[in-house]
């Protein structure tokens, strides 16, 4: 009986040894996160268009809304409205997402704003873009669930609904999205995030 104690201790280490470790894929640029633990990296430089005068290279189907949204990874791009004198999905404003709503167009997201969370051990990654409040106080917020896919490339997107208001829940899916699939060299982004081209994480 005496030792009935020392082997509950001894159990209840054995179970606190042989836990997963939760881990965090840290945000290295506005493209690339890398694991806290050392491990997978997720990095998208590779499927970004760098042609900042052209539009986005995703674009996803219509949502139950009838609104259609536009994404580049890393740089902004040019999406024109022809309705409106004003355009605001360019790369004065930043833009790393845009919405179509069927009447004008929005930018959701701007490419300084990036922040990565979830792990790339278990493809739990998303990255989350924002806009400054407007007038009224409202901020737009736009969150990717980066869902991995080796069979997909470059990727695709798709709307999972706005909820709650103001945020817009986008998937991308794409072999980028795997840990270590589309290599680990940080390039630098156009909006000067991140570090200096060429640098190789360790």
């Amino acid at each position: 009986m005496q030792l009935f104690p020392y082997l509950v201790i001894f159990f209840l280490f054995l179970l606190q040894a042989l836990r997963p470790v939760d881990t965090t894929c840290v945000q290295q640029s506005n493209c690339v996160c890398k694991n806290d633990d050392g491990g997978g990296i997720v990095n998208l430089t590779e499927i970004a268009s760098k042609q900042q005068n052209q539009r986005a290279p995703f674009k996803s189907e219509k949502d139950v809304k009838g609104s259609i949204f536009y994404y580049n990874p890393c740089y902004s791009f040019t999406e024109p409205d022809l309705r409106m004198p004003y355009q605001v999905c360019t790369p004065r404003d930043n833009v790393a997402v845009c919405q179509n709503d069927g009447y004008e167009l929005y930018n959701v997201g701007q490419q300084n704003s990036v922040t990565f969370s979830g792990s790339s051990s278990d493809n739990s990654v998303e990255v989350a873009y924002s806009t400054p409040s407007d007038v009224y106080g409202n901020l737009k917020k736009t969150i990717i669930k980066l869902k991995c896919d080796e069979s997909i490339h470059p990727g695709t997107l798709a709307s999972s609904g706005e909820y709650p208001i103001d945020q817009y829940n986008l998937i991308f899916t794409s072999k980028c999205c795997c840990s270590n699939a589309c290599g680990t060299v940080v390039n630098r982004s156009s909006s000067g995030s991140g570090l200096s081209v060429g640098s190789i994480l360790l």
